[in-house]
């Protein structure tokens, strides 16, 4: 008796949860501040973000072709998908492609794991910050 206790009792506490994952989600994501690294190393909206901010106010990330769409209604772009999101980890996406005089590196990071969803997409030296929902 005791040791069926004992086994009961430690299946409980080390047994880790079974997360719920998020693939093949929707993601609607509200952009709620926006910067860019300036010259003198710090985060601030720079000129083209000033000019696009009424109109590039959130984007849609669809998990299970991993392409993301601005509102605005640009060309969709590639995300493709490290880690998938659940109630414990977090969805991690990146878009690599290389330019004709650097290779750029954009990042999307969606704590899935955290209430409201919050995000943070790294575009090139452009940082997004927001929250992100089902769609």
């Amino acid at each position: 008796m005791k040791l069926g206790l004992f086994l009961a009792s430690w299946l409980a506490v080390s047994s880790p949860a079974i997360a719920q994952t998020f693939t093949g989600q929707l993601f609607s994501c509200l952009v709620l501040t926006r910067g860019a690294l300036t010259d003198d190393g710090r985060l601030a909206p720079n000129n083209l973000q000033k000019s696009l901010a009424s109109i590039q106010t959130q984007f849609l990330y669809d998990d299970s072709t991993q392409v993301l769409r601005w509102e605005a209604g640009n060309e969709p772009w590639e995300y493709r998908r490290l880690q998938e999101g659940s109630t414990q980890n977090g969805l991690v996406a990146v878009r690599i492609y290389p330019g004709t005089s650097q290779t750029v590196v954009d990042v999307l990071r969606i704590k899935t794991y955290l209430k409201n969803w919050p995000f943070m997409l790294i575009e090139g030296d452009e940082v997004y910050t927001g929250t992100c929902k089902r769609y």
